[in-house]
């Protein structure tokens, strides 16, 4: 399959390197866009300094947020299969590869397994699996998991109806799916522990979480 793999990233720069150089190893003829959140540290002279042929870096002039950066990054890839993954190094990539007839479904969907993250975000993650089996109707296991692999001729319609608030677009897409009738298959992906020092909204139980919580569940909910 011709594939697109699309990283946000937002001071990355612990992890945004060795996050593709894991991309070459492991999907070597893939193009790799990476969304460069306007950020503050040394993330962007690492990308600037990668001199990889199939590595395409848009970088925002303002900061975005994750979201809107996710949404620019799928409008922007060109291959006929798009994987969204993060720069944070947390997902197993070789789970993929490792599944055979990816190509038979319009998505494939992670579903963290053994996760290595803050109680406070399993706790979002819960309301949110929640808001969807009450609002929906739908099960989805792991909506914002930031592994999901799209056939681009299945994504692009999607796109258009998403939300331009961009809050949880991921989670948003699940939703859009299913409603749709598309084929979707949810695996179970393997997550690792954080290295680095991680920054933004879910840093931290803080106000802004919350508020930022709040924001995604009411977006999920006018779906």
């Amino acid at each position: 399959m011709k594939l697109s793999i699309v990283i946000p990233a937002y001071n990355e720069e612990d992890n945004i390197q060795q996050a593709i150089m894991d991309v070459v190893f492991v999907f070597p003829n893939s193009e790799i866009i990476v969304i460069n959140d306007c950020s503050t540290d040394n993330t962007r002279r690492i990308l600037e300094a990668m001199k990889l042929p199939q590595l395409k870096v848009i970088n925002n002039f303002i900061n975005l947020g994750h979201g809107a950066s996710v949404f620019a990054g799928l409008k922007r890839a060109s291959g006929e299969y798009i994987l969204y993954i993060d720069a944070d190094r947390q997902i197993e990539l070789s789970n993929l590869q490792q599944l055979k007839d990816a190509e038979a479904f319009d998505i494939v969907s992670g579903w963290r397994i053994g996760r290595h993250d803050p109680l406070f975000r399993k706790f979002i993650s819960f309301m949110l699996k929640s808001t969807n089996l009450l609002r929906h109707r739908m099960y989805i296991k792991d909506a914002n998991c930031p592994f999901k692999l799209y056939k681009r001729s299945s994504l692009l319609p999607l796109l258009e109806k998403l939300p331009h608030t961009y809050v949880v677009p991921i989670a948003d897409l699940e939703v859009l799916a299913r409603r749709q009738g598309l084929t979707i298959r949810t695996i179970p992906t393997p997550h690792k522990p954080y290295d680095g020092v991680r920054v933004g909204k879910l840093m931290k139980p803080t106000l802004r979480t919350w508020l930022f919580a709040w924001d995604a569940f009411k977006e999920v909910v006018r779906l």
